[in-house]
């Protein structure tokens, strides 16, 4: 009886967090007037509904993309398609953990462990992905003995960080159509987006391939720039002869298209890029309608999940950063990642909204690894981010996730270091990750 009501409490949770966290994760931000009363509280201001498609618990029909990085690695990517809610083929771009390729190993043993793990991934295929992917909590009731290997089971495979991939890719929104996107079709729909600045990334086959910001004012781009642009081990920002530079311009004109126009429309507009880049871009035959742009809209969606990375003019009295909507318990993992590389990664648990057993499962910063230094200033810059994260322990994730875009505020002048204060931390990275994590869902349930 346990486990049937267990399995009963996973199915149902699947379908909140997909009909939910697509709603919710994505980041919209609707601002609140604020009264001038110095003596009053300022009213919350509340982050926007977010509408990938329509407000029902349908996921639109397309293929996705997603990916579940931790410790400093991409460890899963894959791709599926959605027809009717169904799962209709499912695949790994990517399969990788402490330095092997499960996709391209000799090693009998490794190519046992990629078999279970596309036997799991195969399982949702014809089925209802919103009730199918909970299963994979507890892969081994999936799975069953006919995998086992040399002592590994269904059972040891982290199911997880399939589910997670997925439900990144869903929160992304489709990657592409089997045809022209439908008219009914807008990658962004929300009341209203908070002003500010975000940062987003793309990332698949085991790279980041794209990492842009942009800025908002009243749901405008006003600034669109890549960070990271890279395919094939060539950096596209950095290259000097064709057709890589060529490639580089249609991306930026690409990029260009969308200052002055509306986060909410615009978007769709890119899974069409020819018609915005025209042929006198064209470079060795590859032409604008050649661009995967959908790679663009990834990043940007990407961004837009994980709210405003960081205010113009200081954070918005009242700002929360997330809505009212309880989070499951459970524990969860979420990263951010830029300029090419993952520099922060955190684990956290929650029970009844309340955050406990904060640490950081990464800390790096342009091939320094933070958690791994022995002097000044960088452990202690690393102990400055480890107060900041331990800050939010016993308190709401509701209500306090927005104070670590001032982690000044938090950690005074006790952690200063060699000119380094809590004010020059970049909270908001932290911040990021959290809520790429809640965007996810939870990596284990609670017991």
């Amino acid at each position: 009886m346990r486990s049937h009501n267990r399995y009963t409490l996973l199915i149902g949770a699947i379908i909140l967090i997909l009909s939910g966290l697509l709603l919710l994760g994505c980041g919209g931000e609707r601002a609140r007037v604020v009264s001038n009363n110095d003596n009053a509280d300022p009213e919350p201001v509340e982050p926007a509904d977010w509408v990938p498609s329509t407000r029902s618990e349908d996921l639109p029909d397309g293929t996705y993309r997603g990916v579940f990085g931790d410790g400093g690695d991409m460890q899963v990517n894959v791709q599926f398609s959605v027809e009717d809610n169904e799962t209709t083929a499912a695949s790994f771009r990517y399969l990788w953990y402490g330095g092997t390729d499960y996709l391209d190993t000799d090693d009998e043993t490794m190519q046992g462990i990629a078999e279970q793990y596309e036997a799991a991934l195969d399982s949702l295929i014809g089925e209802d992905l919103r009730l199918s992917l909970g299963r994979l909590y507890e892969p081994g009731n999936v799975l069953g003995d006919e995998y086992d290997i040399d002592g590994f089971t269904g059972a040891t495979i982290r199911g997880n960080k399939i589910i997670y991939a997925i439900r990144d890719g869903l929160n992304r929104g489709i990657y592409r159509f089997d045809n022209a996107a439908p008219e009914h079709y807008y990658p962004v729909a929300a009341s209203s987006f908070q002003d500010g600045t975000y940062r987003g990334t793309f990332s698949d086959g085991g790279d980041m391939q794209v990492n842009v910001q942009f800025t908002l004012e009243g749901n405008e781009f006003t600034n669109v720039r890549f960070r990271h642009l890279w395919y094939g081990g060539d950096d596209y920002l950095d290259a000097d002869d064709d057709p890589i530079a060529g490639l580089r311009e249609q991306h930026e004109v690409l990029l260009e298209s969308l200052v002055g126009e509306d986060v909410r429309t615009a978007l769709r507009g890119l899974y069409g890029p020819g018609d915005i880049v025209g042929d006198e871009h064209d470079v060795d035959s590859f032409t604008g309608a050649t661009l995967r742009s959908s790679k663009v809209i990834s990043a940007i969606r990407d961004g837009l999940n994980r709210g405003v990375y960081g205010f113009s003019n200081g954070v918005p009295a009242g700002y929360r950063n997330l809505a009212e909507e309880s989070f499951e318990d459970g524990r969860y993992r979420g990263t951010f990642s830029d300029g090419g590389e993952m520099q922060v990664n955190v684990q956290f648990d929650l029970e009844n909204n309340v955050v406990s057993n904060t640490s950081f499962r990464e800390l790096a910063y342009r091939g320094t690894d933070y958690l791994d230094a022995d002097d000044d200033p960088v452990a202690g810059m690393a102990q400055q981010h480890i107060a900041a994260l331990e800050s939010l322990e016993g308190q709401d994730i509701r209500g306090n996730l927005a104070s670590l875009y001032e982690p000044g505020d938090i950690l005074g002048d006790e952690y200063d270091v060699d000119g380094f204060t809590g004010a020059t931390i970049r909270g908001t990275k932290i911040r990021s990750a959290i809520r790429d994590a809640l965007n996810s869902g939870p990596y284990t349930l609670a017991d």
